[in-house]
């Protein structure tokens, strides 16, 4: 799923990139007014237009996700019970409180995933690792092991599109036998997605064992820190953008919380 064209959210550098979801993300989640999560939702789509991606495509990356996200959000529907009754079936109630609830729920865990995505497809693996560890570098002092969470971190970056091209493997696989998780009934659906995933986690802590036994014959000692050749530098537009964010996590907090 390539961009169309280079724009300044690619050319942002990774720390900046890190930084700035991680803020977004923060004023998201502390954000309690459905208008408002709407909104933050609508902007997340905004920076993936920016980015140069087409919506219709990055859609279709998520679905399965979203998927999911509706089926949580259902839950919430009928598990939360505060607020006039809009509408009852035995036990089953949706209030206007449930339905709020259901609401910011959606919009809120939807925003996080578009934006989430967005970060894997414009940043650079390596270099996103290469931002943590040095921003991680102050609590080396304390003990905290920061070139092993930096690894682990690269390793998980790493092993992402493995796991999707597998899960395309597996889900091709399943269809090729007639079973799919995008038509049927819910439960249906439910049980073919378990039958895609379970042969993907096996094969993932397989593989994890694997590298796990590869590193330690080879040696693998994380006290030394790997050498890095290039760190970009930060640009005025990366300092606006970080500034941005500040700004945005300050709003959401001034307007929920004071």
């Amino acid at each position: 799923m390539a961009p169309q064209r280079d724009n300044w959210v690619r050319r942002l550098t990774p720390g900046t990139q890190l930084l700035s979801t991680i803020l977004g993300l923060v004023a998201v989640f502390l954000n309690q007014k459905l208008g408002l999560a709407i909104l933050l939702l609508l902007g997340s789509f905004g920076l993936v237009k920016l980015a140069g991606f087409s919506i219709r495509r990055f859609l279709r990356r998520i679905r399965l996700f979203v998927f999911f996200l509706i089926l949580t959000a259902c839950f919430q529907l009928l598990l939360v019970h505060t607020g006039p009754s809009l509408w009852q079936w035995g036990i089953l109630q949706v209030t206007s409180g449930s339905l709020r609830a259901a609401a910011l729920l959606l919009a809120k865990f939807g925003t996080a995933l578009v934006v989430l995505n967005l970060l894997t497809l414009i940043a650079n693996p390596v270099a996103m690792t290469a931002a943590c560890e040095r921003g991680l570098a102050p609590l080396q002092r304390v003990g905290i092991p920061v070139g092993d969470v930096a690894l682990t971190l690269s390793i998980a970056f790493r092993f992402v599109p493995t796991l999707t091209a597998e899960f395309q493997t597996v889900t091709a696989a399943q269809q090729a036998r007639g079973i799919t998780y995008r038509t049927g009934p819910l439960k249906q659906r439910i049980q073919a997605l378990l039958a895609v995933f379970l042969p993907v986690l096996v094969n993932s802590f397989r593989r994890a064992e694997d590298l796990a036994a590869a590193m330690l014959l080879r040696g693998y000692d994380g006290k030394h820190q790997l050498p890095q050749y290039l760190v970009p530098q930060r640009t005025s537009k990366d300092w606006l953008t970080i500034g941005t964010s500040l700004l945005l996590l300050v709003l959401i907090i001034g307007i929920n919380y004071l």
